[in-house]
């Protein structure tokens, strides 16, 4: 029993000893596609950026509530823009990009008396000759909470294609993951009752498919809300998670019918 448990115990910690390292290799791999990111060319990006303001696909409100064109997320689409346009040195662009919250550490209002919107700062970024002069020194702040990675497929497609193109890619990308999703799982379920012998395990069978056809269904219902659906930063994340569930999926498959060979 005792030898039992300490080989257990040596695999777990094996196993999580594994998946950190995988992690600290992962992390370091995109941060040097950050870093290399950096000498990318930035005029393509600047003219689909400015072009995008100009024809509204961008505009200078951070949420567009009820917007099913332009979806409702602007605001960390704008602080993504913002983050090209306010550049250091490479290194601290890599890690922690800079961005102007309109209000902190100083308040930054408009001439009308309201206060500044992040789509608005990023906006007057992106048509300034001198974007680190815009404001005062103290409003711009590097951003170090998160690795920002969404940036990585934003500015690789914005040499090419404006925001409004990207968004509508990534959304027919997320939609078609997940009805791939929904038609495999129906095929595998029909395939896996039909070849099931007994009643209990095509039981099993059609829970599992229905299941996954479910969380596929609602997830497409979700991003129909266009709350996430067209953002540059939100929707490549997204995509992610929807190929995950799809491993998984086939994950959850593979082990049934290993274990009804057994």
């Amino acid at each position: 029993m005792a030898l039992a448990f300490l080989y257990s115990a040596r695999r777990a910690v094996a196993g999580l000893g594994t998946a950190f390292l995988a992690a600290v290799l992962a992390t370091l791999a995109l941060l040097a596609l950050l870093y290399a990111m950096q000498a990318l060319p930035r005029a393509g990006i600047m003219a689909h950026i400015r072009s995008s303001f100009t024809k509204g696909a961008l505009q200078e409100h951070d949420w567009l509530l009820k917007n099913d064109r332009l979806g409702v997320d602007q605001y960390s689409d704008c602080m993504l823009i913002q983050m090209f346009f306010f550049p250091r040195d490479a290194w601290a662009d890599t890690v922690a990009p800079t961005v102007v919250f309109n209000d902190w550490p100083v308040p930054l209002w408009a001439e009308n008396g309201k206060q500044l919107s992040e789509c608005a700062i990023a906006k007057s970024a992106a048509f300034s000759e001198v974007p680190l002069e815009l404001f005062p020194v103290q409003s711009y702040f590097a951003y170090g909470r998160y690795i920002h990675a969404s940036r990585l497929p934003a500015y690789l497609l914005l040499q090419k294609f404006d925001v409004d193109a990207i968004r509508r890619l990534y959304r027919m990308l997320a939609f078609s993951v997940l009805v791939m999703i929904v038609v495999i799982q129906l095929l595998l379920t029909l395939w896996r009752v039909e070849r099931a012998d007994d009643r209990s395990r095509a039981g099993d069978h059609v829970f599992q498919g229905i299941f996954f056809v479910m969380l596929s269904l609602i997830l497409m219902r979700f991003y129909a809300l266009e709350f996430f659906a067209l953002s540059l930063v939100q929707a490549p994340a997204d995509m992610l998670i929807f190929i995950a569930i799809a491993v998984l999926a086939l994950i959850c498959y593979y082990f049934d019918y290993a274990v009804a060979r057994i």
